[in-house]
């Protein structure tokens, strides 16, 4: 075919099935997006992602046309197909290859059926999500144990400073955080390093390191430009215990980049410092902060009895409040209101998942308390906060429960009426015993 003839032919495609062009406008976007430069930090993500979800809507879009043409002329399409390549010419050993998932499961050579489209190109692509989630750090192999010998230092921090894949970087960074104090040196010196992921892994791998000598150096770093190395910087003060940087904490509190005050206030609630009681009882409250659930775990964690009425004015008074964490956090503090603030979530949560996440607390520690609300949240709007109520319900296997979860048999979500069948046998087998 001529460069003219397949373009034509891709614009054909293409226009018969518009929905899958959006898909490739949308995974570009993922990568593009002034929004996506958070979303690759976070989870890695490769450039070839576009390219990978590209390919396969395209091969989809092939597919389907392959299917259409099937239908309408039959064997004549059958015998041109036999003889001409999908897509581009292949070896026959890798044609073979490339069609054995398909014979090994539905045992033919070509898809008949959108299904049968549908998993051929689901297996690639998990497939191909696989091997570069080892290429790219986000699955690790198992470690071996290195020696922390100066050239295996030497190595690990060049491959910390020059690899291109950031997941390499992380690896090599969690490898020398391992040795422990003797790759401790080579790490100061890349805290000063051009390239900011550089100084975000050496700093968050001196943290492991819980020793003084790195304090000043990440406390230095708190002031770096960039607001990921920052955080990084605050997160790994935190992980050192060390009183020095409990100051220097209480002032990046002030830090206005996002998710700024809550990696302080986490680093603060890691330091046993009597100091930082208060500071974390003060950020429970400071809107401007946006800290409250940092705050309320860190002082669940410290088993800060002082933070009982705090924590319960939070829930009572705070509308955005996190109240499956703060109701968490009063649980460990053994204050019998935390079911109060998850009753309260189950309520007034502002989005599916604290509800759901309240009502299986109140699951999980079998409240009597909560069988009311957990009965009423069936009726909830959000499908994930209804099976978390089935769910919960299921864990009192209580007879009271019968009515609603026969109704939640008739929900409009199968997995509310699965988990509502399922909790009504547990009731039936609990009442044979």
């Amino acid at each position: 075919m001529q460069k003219k003839e397949v373009a034509d032919l891709w614009v054909y495609r293409l226009s018969r099935h518009p929905q899958y062009l959006g898909w490739i406008i949308w995974s570009y976007g993922v990568m593009f997006l002034p929004s996506s430069h958070n979303i690759k930090l976070c989870y890695e993500l490769s450039n070839t992602l576009p390219w990978l979800l590209s390919t396969v809507v395209i091969i989809g879009v092939a597919m389907l046309e392959e299917l259409k043409m099937t239908r309408i002329h039959g064997e004549s399409y059958d015998s041109y197909r036999r003889v001409a390549p999908f897509l581009i010419p292949l070896p026959r050993f890798m044609a073979r290859a490339s069609a054995f998932p398909l014979r090994l499961v539905f045992k033919k050579s070509y898809p008949e059926r959108k299904r049968e489209i549908a998993a051929v190109l689901a297996f690639y692509t998990l497939l191909c999500l696989g091997i570069s989630g080892f290429y790219g750090g986000l699955v690790s192999w198992p470690k071996k144990k290195m020696g922390a010998s100066k050239p295996q230092i030497e190595k690990l921090a060049r491959v910390l400073k020059d690899a291109r894949n950031r997941g390499e970087k992380r690896r090599a960074a969690g490898l020398l955080a391992d040795m422990g104090e003797p790759a401790m040196e080579s790490l100061l010196a890349l805290l000063k390093d051009e390239d900011a992921s550089v100084r975000a892994y050496s700093a968050a791998a001196l943290g492991s390191m819980k020793s003084e000598q790195v304090v000043p150096p990440l406390i230095a770093l708190l002031n770096d430009g960039d607001s990921y190395v920052r955080r990084a910087a605050a997160e790994s003060l935190g992980r050192t215990g060390s009183s020095q940087a409990v100051q220097p904490l209480i002032e990046a509190l002030e830090d206005q980049a996002r998710d700024m005050a809550k990696a302080a206030v986490r680093a603060l609630g890691q330091i046993k410092h009597p100091d930082v009681i208060p500071l974390l009882i003060k950020a429970l409250h400071n809107a401007a902060w946006n800290a409250t659930d940092a705050a309320a775990q860190a002082l669940g964690e410290l088993g800060a009895q002082e933070a009982i009425g705090p924590l319960v004015q939070c829930f009572e008074e705070m509308p955005n409040c996190r109240y499956d964490i703060v109701g968490g956090a009063l649980w460990k503090l053994n204050s019998e209101r935390a079911v109060d603030a998850w009753i309260a979530g189950l309520k007034k949560g502002s989005w599916w998942y604290p509800r759901a996440a309240c009502a299986v607390e109140l699951g999980k520690n079998k409240l009597g308390k909560g069988l009311q609300p957990l009965q009423d949240a069936l009726k909830d709007e959000s499908p994930e906060v209804r099976r978390a109520a089935v769910l919960a319900l299921m864990e009192f296997r209580s007879e009271k429960t019968i009515g609603a979860l026969r109704e939640a048999l008739m929900d409009k979500d199968l997995e509310v009426r699965m988990y509502a069948e399922e909790a009504l046998k547990k009731i039936e087998t609990k009442r044979v015993r």
